[in-house]
């Protein structure tokens, strides 16, 4: 089955399906896919989104680091992080 326009759209899907089933491993691997793919296929599961990935997955520091992985992606999540201040004021909390 096909979904997603491209691998790295179809990895990121499948990074937060693996990270809703547990797999916070399996997420990460395919999490760094997609991005290294130039996916962001899910922008409200990203840092500071809607529906962020869980917890077991955003504690584990190769989470952060995918988002330090380039000064494109580390100004996104800094865009994000200001955004979501913005609308609720005060610090940025996480979901």
């Amino acid at each position: 089955m096909k979904f997603g326009s491209t691998w790295g759209d179809q990895a990121f899907t499948l990074a937060f399906e693996y990270a809703a089933a547990g797999r916070a491993d399996r997420a990460l691997i395919l999490l760094r896919q997609a991005v290294n793919a130039g996916s962001l296929y899910l922008p409200w599961a990203l840092p500071y989104g809607v529906h962020e990935f869980p917890p077991a997955v955003r504690e584990d520091p190769a989470y952060a680091a995918i988002w330090r992985s380039s000064p494109g992606l580390a100004a996104l999540i800094e865009r994000r992080r200001a955004a979501r201040t913005d609308r609720f004021g005060g610090a940025a909390q996480r979901p």
